[in-house]
């Protein structure tokens, strides 16, 4: 992507995000949704950095969302009312724990570090879902309060849904600098190229294991931020968002929007907030659907809606074309 290009798909981007919650008002979609959609955006950015860049599949993720959330809401409840406290508690604790999980399964490789992932995400969803006198159990942690923050005298109170969503946009920003420069350094490169061909990387002398680990605790440690903020955004944390559906959902996201451009989890997330939301309105087996539009771009369009439009509308409804006839060739044999 060159630099003009890529100027212009940030400079639309910001205008989109600054009026998006306005648009979605006009056709009746509130500002709870467009604040979803950015939340949802910061953990699948973070995900993309495992998945689309290092080539790692992790199903556990939504471990690290939860420890974000429930983190957040035993700091409020048992230590400080400080959202911001308890925002960067929930974050050092997601990262903490993906040290602690990168030490017993970054050896393994491919479908046996995924399920690895998962199943030790699973150990995080029961243990909050049992220790009842702690966590609250099915019922959940209630009693989480928004920041309030007070600028020459102003006092402005994040319960607001409209101040709220622009925290959360300040913050998205904040990480996609951090995650850009990221990228784009000789690091990112590396682990660009570790997924790309770890064995080659090692032959030129790169400790493979050492930025593995580096990307999944960075990755977690955004999952902890977009864990927090949703903790926030409900008021409340629940057993659900350390259930590997939850991190089957940021996959999604990310092969929905396209795992190798930048901005394809943005497109990802409100794509699938979106569809989620209109659908469930309208029938309860909204999963359903839901699954048959992730299985259409697995199977037909796997580097996802953008990278159907960078490879250019030709080029990419004839590779369409060409997926379709084997996958029809490969069902009738």
């Amino acid at each position: 992507m060159n630099y003009s290009k890529g100027n212009k798909i940030i400079a639309s981007l910001g205008v989109a995000l600054i009026f998006m919650p306005y648009i979605f008002m006009l056709i009746g979609v509130t500002f709870h949704i467009a604040t979803e959609i950015l939340i949802y955006s910061i953990f699948a950015i973070g995900f993309n950095i495992l998945l689309g860049y290092t080539g790692i599949v992790s199903f556990g993720h939504a471990a690290f969302f939860g420890v974000g959330a429930y983190i957040l809401g035993f700091t409020q409840i048992y230590l400080t009312p400080s959202a911001w406290i308890s925002i960067s508690l929930g974050v050092v604790a997601a990262g903490i724990v993906s040290v602690g999980i990168c030490y017993l399964i970054i050896k393994k490789h491919g479908i046996y570090f995924a399920l690895l992932t998962m199943a030790l995400g699973q150990i995080f969803y029961f243990m909050v879902y049992r220790f009842t006198e702690i966590t609250g159990g099915e019922n959940g942690l209630s009693g989480i309060k928004p920041p309030i923050v007070n600028i020459l005298g102003i006092e402005l109170n994040f319960a607001n849904s409209v101040y709220f969503y622009y925290l959360v946009l300040l913050i998205f920003v904040i990480e996609m600098l951090i995650i850009w420069r990221f990228i784009n350094s000789p690091f990112g490169k590396v682990i660009q190229g570790i997924k790309e061909n770890e064995n080659r990387m090692k032959y030129l002398g790169y400790n493979t294991q050492k930025y593995r680990v580096i990307a999944f605790v960075l990755s977690a440690t955004f999952s902890g931020l977009a864990g927090s903020l949703y903790a926030i955004h409900l008021r409340f944390a629940f057993p659900q968002l350390l259930h590997w559906t939850t991190s089957g959902d940021v996959v999604m996201i990310a092969l929905i929007g396209g795992l190798k451009n930048f901005f394809g989890p943005i497109l990802g997330a409100a794509i699938f907030i979106l569809s989620k939301d209109i659908i469930s309105s309208f029938t309860d087996r909204w999963m359903i659907i839901m699954g048959s539009i992730f299985i259409f771009f697995v199977i037909l369009s796997p580097e996802g809606i953008l990278g159907l439009f960078e490879k250019g509308k030709k080029k990419s409804l004839k590779e369409f074309l060409k997926s379709f006839k084997r996958y029809r060739l490969g069902k009738n044999a």
